[in-house]
């Protein structure tokens, strides 16, 4: 199977499962009456919501150059943030296709190292987790007796109701301990046959990981370690308001609290990470459960849902095709590596 007809498959399943996903949502819904909710919201906070998306990707653009200059690259923040703002556009197209776009318009207009690019991606997406485990985290406890009676429904439901949460977690850790064996002892059968093996295919993916090496260890060698940390906070504090300030939007959400934000943008965030463009029915269909759980009514939440994830999808696609264009029509201004 070649390339091109391999990206159109996955284009495809996964644009007719994001549609299966969504029709699953609104198939008993009166859409009239959505619709309605939608045009009469007040859209003064979703505006205030796509001013914080901004300064997020900036300040995620600023990041990700501090792990570039690190690995001795040169690149203005502008650059950077136009790559990024493409990257997102190409997620609407294929699920993370974003973070191959981004570093494939470095390489091209930069002459940044793909491999190295991609490095810094990873280190930034794993910094990006550890933020939102927390977040997870602090949600349970903020909310323990509406998400953690949520999450031991959703765990028990694999199992027979007669096995306690206290079992579940014990299965779960065993679990994890396995696969962390398991991931350490073929990590070094791999590591060993990458390093004696000469052939031509080998060679090149040897040289990727080398090249991804260095960018995914440059976030531990940072001089400037508080700019990053300060530019990562400053990325989750605007993803909690975009979340955040869309209740008061709707009537049905306006009196919701900070405790459902910050539910709402962890939960949320595992919708957006599901393999169909956009998150599209993933997302619409997590964060509608999650409001029903603060008494939220159905249609109420699924209004809320559309509006959050409809308003950032219209700001993305209008961004990343300014920025396409910028790329396309303007010739950039080219930086000598350290």
């Amino acid at each position: 199977m070649n390339s091109k007809l391999k990206q159109i498959l996955q284009y495809g399943l996964s644009l007719v499962a994001g549609m299966f996903l969504l029709w699953l949502f609104f198939r008993k819904e009166d859409m009239g009456a959505i619709w309605l909710s939608i045009k009469s919201a007040d859209y003064s906070w979703v505006l205030i919501t796509y001013v914080l998306t901004l300064i997020a990707h900036f300040a995620r653009a600023y990041r990700w150059n501090l792990l570039l200059k690190q690995t001795g690259y040169r690149v203005s923040n502008g650059e950077t943030f136009l790559a990024l703002l493409a990257g997102y556009g190409a997620n609407l197209v294929l699920p993370r296709a974003g973070e191959i776009v981004r570093c494939t318009i470095l390489r091209t207009r930069q002459k940044v190292s793909f491999d190295t690019s991609l490095g810094t991606v990873v280190a930034e997406r794993l910094v990006d987790l550890i933020f939102l485990v927390f977040l997870f985290t602090l949600a349970i406890f903020w909310q323990y007796d509406i998400l953690f009676g949520f999450t031991q429904k959703i765990l028990s439901g694999f199992v027979s109701d007669k096995v306690s949460m206290k079992e579940i977690l014990y299965i779960l850790a065993g679990l994890g301990a396995v696969t962390v064996f398991l991931f350490f002892f073929i990590h070094q059968k791999i590591k060993s046959y990458l390093e004696k093996s000469q052939h031509p295919a080998v060679t090149k993916i040897r040289d990727f990981l080398s090249g991804a090496k260095v960018g995914f260890f440059s976030v531990l060698q940072l001089p400037n370690k508080w700019a990053f940390i300060l530019s990562s906070v400053v990325i989750w504090v605007c993803y909690f308001f975009m979340a955040y300030l869309i209740f008061f939007s709707l009537p049905g959400t306006s009196s919701l609290g900070m405790g459902a934000g910050v539910a709402i943008l962890v939960m949320g965030a595992f919708g957006i990470a599901a393999p169909v463009q956009g998150g599209i029915g993933a997302y619409h269909w997590i964060v509608s459960q999650t409001l029903l759980l603060y008494g939220v009514a159905e249609t109420d939440g699924k209004t809320y849902a559309t509006l959050a994830h409809a308003s950032q999808m219209a700001f993305t696609i209008l961004f990343s095709l300014v920025s396409f264009g910028i790329i396309l029509l303007i010739k950039p201004k080219t930086h000598d590596s350290n």
